[in-house]
Order: C-alpha cells, then structure tokens, then sequence
C-alpha cells in the first residue's frame, strides 16, 4: 500500500505547478516614450464621448472610434490643423494613427461642418 504522506505531497507538487503555469501573473503591456497610445472615443449623431481627447506631444496614438449610428452612410472625421482626416463608415470602428507635433487645442469637425469636440495636445 502507498504511503498517504506520499500521495499528500505529491498532489500538493501539481497543484502548486498547476497554479502556477495558470494564475501567474504576466507582465503588462510596456509603456515607454515611444508606445503608442490608444483612444477610445464613441461617435452616436453629432456626439463624441469623450468630447475632449488628451494626447502628449510627439508620441505616436491611434484614435479608435466606434461610430454607433447608421445615418449617414459615412461621416468625414477631421482634425485640420494637425492633418487627421478618415472616413468613418456606419456602424464601424476606425482607427486613425496620428503623431501630434504641434501643442494646441484643435477642434474635431465631423461632416466638414459641425465641431463635436476637442483634441488637446499636450
């Protein structure tokens, strides 16, 4: 017959190795000065959420929008001054990258007419 003392241990070895390998902790995503920085922003009619975006001066970002509305078919999404332009498509997600090289406040004009928010560069 086995040794109970034995067999105690040795579960308590894989269990220890099981916990191990799957509730470790993993190491994050790497934030430096040159990773990218990623934006969330909601579009529903004329409404950004956030309607003011905050991004630091010379580091590469990605404006990620998700444009919850059906009409119309595209909406023109711009930020002259600092020569972001996209399309967004109804009922899609779009990602615009940009690197801001200027420091400001712009305005977001949506449909090359209405201002629906601002992106600050900091």
């Amino acid at each position: 017959m086995d040794n109970p003392w034995l067999t105690l241990v040795e579960i308590l070895i894989a269990a220890a190795i099981f916990g191990y390998l799957f509730f470790r902790r993993r190491p994050g995503p790497v934030e430096g000065p040159h990773s990218v920085q990623r934006i969330e922003i909601k579009l529903s009619g004329a409404a950004l959420t956030p309607a003011e975006v905050r991004v630091p001066l010379n580091r590469p970002a990605q404006l990620v929008i998700h444009r919850l509305d059906s009409d119309p078919e595209e909406e023109l999404f711009e930020v002259d001054e600092l020569q972001v332009y996209a399309l967004l498509p109804a009922l899609h997600t779009t990602i615009i990258p940009f690197n801001p090289q200027q420091r400001g406040s712009f305005p977001i004009v949506l449909g090359g007419e209405k201002e629906a928010g601002k992106l600050i560069v900091e």
